[in-house]
């Protein structure tokens, strides 16, 4: 009997250990976008926020949307996550997928937690009641440590 209780109890430890293990390589560099809910021919807006950041210096993101659905009207970024000078937007409002970049590979700010940009979109107005995808995505060579290495995200 005890050799089974011991038998049991080790088992029940190996397992907490490697369900650990589990919990902690959820915690990884993150991307996402707000949710929102709008009706045809409004205008609203959407955060993209990073978190759990590994000191990167330079990122290059894309959105991805229905045009027929909707039409970026601004797309304003965040000072306080990576510095203004360092933000390149695709420049066309109209592009799908819109990129949004920020370089700051020769300089010392890294990026932060938090808001990365605001983009305002508006809702066509002959669009049909539904929920439609606005998907935020990073390439698998779109993030940068300052070493210039690969840095992985995941989407939500």
């Amino acid at each position: 009997m005890k050799r089974i209780s011991s038998y049991i109890i080790t088992c029940i430890l190996i397992l907490s250990c490697v369900c650990a293990n589990f919990v902690f390589a959820s915690t990884s560099n993150m991307l996402k976008i707000s949710d929102a809910l709008a009706v045809a021919g409004q205008e609203f807006s959407l955060d993209l926020e990073i978190t759990s950041v590994d000191e990167i210096v330079a990122l290059e993101t894309r959105i991805e949307y229905d045009s027929e659905v909707f039409e970026i009207v601004s797309v304003s970024a965040n000072d306080e996550v990576f510095s203004k000078d360092c933000y390149m937007g695709s420049g066309n409002l109209d592009a799908n997928p819109y990129y949004l970049s920020w370089d700051n590979s020769l300089g010392e700010q890294k990026c932060a937690n938090g808001v990365l940009a605001t983009i305002v979109f508006k809702v066509n107005k002959n669009a049909y009641n539904g929920d439609y995808a606005i998907t935020p995505t990073i390439q698998p060579d779109g993030a940068f440590d300052e070493d210039l290495c690969d840095v992985l995200y995941e989407t939500q």
